[in-house]
């Protein structure tokens, strides 16, 4: 199951565009507030939490960047658009974590305290970035066998983005091995929203074992209906 996960994990790293964090331009900028005195107080703003987190992450020093974030997102102290600057960061820390294996202890406690964080989010939980933390947030709950709560994440991820198709993949993923979820429908959605699924549900080794599935699929996507012209 472990290398099934690690699959999905990978696959879902392939999902999401990179974020340009314009590190050098802010980078310039920590001098400037250095010099006036405002070190401290820029540190703590959306930008300097940025700034910071992406001269830890070029050193290496990821579990240090994964504080910074953690400790901002806690205090939740951003000045306009406020909403879209907590999911930035929280999905920035999110493909923190997603370096660390799910058990490792780097891992263990950020992604306890980041999971208790997301359930009290700021709303509105609309859009890809939050659509992509939720499905995360999935995975690894389904990895600790926690598997209500994983398809709970995955059903608010889905809502959250419905263009994206990755939740329906993985709510289809699932069906494999908890009982209630047909996997199928939820598969032919994720192909119709996206038609790169169809590939990946080739090459999906989980699926592999269920070629019956594949087929059931294969046939919805690429067979037209009686009677259509």
């Amino acid at each position: 199951m472990e290398d099934y996960c690690q699959y999905q994990q990978r696959l879902l790293l392939l999902s999401p565009p990179l974020m340009n964090d314009h590190a050098p331009l802010m980078e310039k900028l920590n001098p400037f507030f250095s010099l006036i005195g405002l070190k401290s107080l820029w540190g703590k703003t959306f930008y300097g939490i940025k700034m910071q987190v992406a001269q830890l992450c070029r050193q290496g020093e990821r579990n240090e960047a994964l504080n910074i974030l953690i400790k901002g997102l806690s205090d939740n102290v951003f000045w306009g658009n406020s909403v879209e600057k907590w999911w930035h960061l929280m999905h920035k820390a999110i493909t923190i974590v997603q370096h660390f294996p799910i058990n490792a202890p780097e891992s263990t406690q950020p992604l306890q305290r980041l999971i208790k964080l997301i359930s009290r989010a700021p709303q509105p939980w609309q859009g890809y970035k939050v659509a992509y933390c939720f499905a995360a947030m999935s995975l690894w709950s389904f990895q600790l066998g926690k598997h209500q709560k994983a398809i709970d994440f995955v059903n608010i991820a889905l809502h959250a983005d419905p263009s994206w198709g990755y939740p329906e993949y993985l709510l289809g993923w699932y069906g494999l091995m908890v009982e209630g979820i047909d996997p199928i429908p939820h598969l032919v959605r994720a192909i119709q929203t996206n038609w790169s699924f169809l590939q990946r549900l080739k090459q999906d080794p989980l699926f592999q074992r269920f070629p019956e599935i594949q087929q059931a699929v294969r046939h919805i996507i690429l067979v037209k209906p009686k009677g259509e012209s």
